[in-house]
């Protein structure tokens, strides 16, 4: 089976993910050493902007930084030897770079509704109790 399956799949094949075990050995994100057999195969640039189901387009994270990937409230940037580096925003974004498919379709409907962001003065941040009951 290749290891390159270009947008024919858009899921990771068990081939390319014994390949990015060996090659990034454990979650790429800066500082974390969760082992590779821990890790999610995550598309670098997103299939649903086009990205391909390529090993130069793949990374492993683990569930955490996974989730921080697609969160509208992190940014991240590429480091130098691959590895992703993780920050907070300062501000909340207008219309964040990406959002997830599991993304809540109303406000309502949103853990991280506008009254809980503001509740939230940074990032990470607890939500009172009231509002994480909704």
């Amino acid at each position: 089976m290749p290891l390159d399956l270009g947008r024919t799949n858009r899921l990771f094949s068990p081939g390319q993910r014994k390949a990015l075990a060996i090659r990034d050995k454990e979650c790429r994100a800066d500082g974390c050493t969760i082992p590779s057999t821990w890790c999610e195969a995550d598309h670098v640039d997103p299939w649903s902007a086009g990205g391909k189901t390529d090993l130069d387009n793949a990374i492993l994270l683990c569930g955490h930084h996974h989730h921080l990937i697609h969160d509208g409230r992190c940014l991240h940037q590429r480091m130098s030897n691959g590895d992703l580096r993780f920050t907070r925003r300062t501000s909340r974004p207008r219309d964040p770079p990406y959002r997830s498919s599991h993304a809540p379709h109303s406000a309502s409907e949103s853990r991280h509704s506008s009254s809980a962001w503001s509740a939230a003065t940074a990032w990470g941040a607890g939500v009172s109790s009231a509002q994480s009951e909704r």
